[in-house]
Parts: C-alpha cells; sequence; structure tokens
C-alpha cells in the first residue's frame, strides 16, 4: 500500500486486527513524516518499506517529489520547478 504519510498506515493499522501491516513509500521527502507520524499515534505493527512497489523488483524508478512542508506529491511529471527528482529501487 502508498503510506501517504501515514494516514492510510493508522487506518489499516485499526483493522489489521493484530497483524503486521507493510506500507510501501517511495518518496524520501516524505519518508520521515510516515516515520514520525507512525510513532505519534504508537503505530506498533507497521513497517515501513522505503521502495516502490511494481511488478518487477531491483529496477530503479525515477520519479518527482514535491518539495516543502508537506511533500506529499509525487509523479512522473515534473509539475513545478522546484520538484526534486528521486530515484528509488523497486520490490515486488
Amino acid at each position: 500500500m502508498m503510506a501517504l504519510i501515514g494516514g492510510m498506515d493508522i487506518v489499516v493499522r485499526r483493522n489489521a486486527f493484530g497483524r503486521q501491516v507493510h506500507s510501501f513509500e517511495a518518496n524520501p521527502l516524505s519518508i520521515a513524516k510516515l516515520k514520525c507520524s507512525l510513532a505519534a499515534n504508537e503505530v506498533g505493527n507497521v513497517t515501513v518499506v522505503e521502495r516502490a512497489a511494481d511488478t518487477v523488483s531491483g529496477r530503479m524508478l525515477d520519479f518527482f517529489c514535491e518539495p516543502g512542508p508537506l511533500a506529499a506529491a509525487s509523479g512522473f511529471e515534473k509539475r513545478g520547478d522546484d520538484w526534486v527528482q528521486s530515484s528509488v529501487e523497486t520490490i515486488s
């Protein structure tokens, strides 16, 4: 699942009935915020996977990330002059 800075992780975690949840987040600007959100909400059964989920493992995926305090948006097109290019390894 895409992490979305913890919002979805918290919802899924609360409905996971004690099972482990694996959260995939490719945006490096969002990972610290995600981990902070999980810690602040005392979420202990979510494992953050710092990769992009794909059909093939091990390939590099290039994309662009929104900078700034939210840093939540990302995509394959550069939507603003300040957007940051990033690359992340995929996992299937």
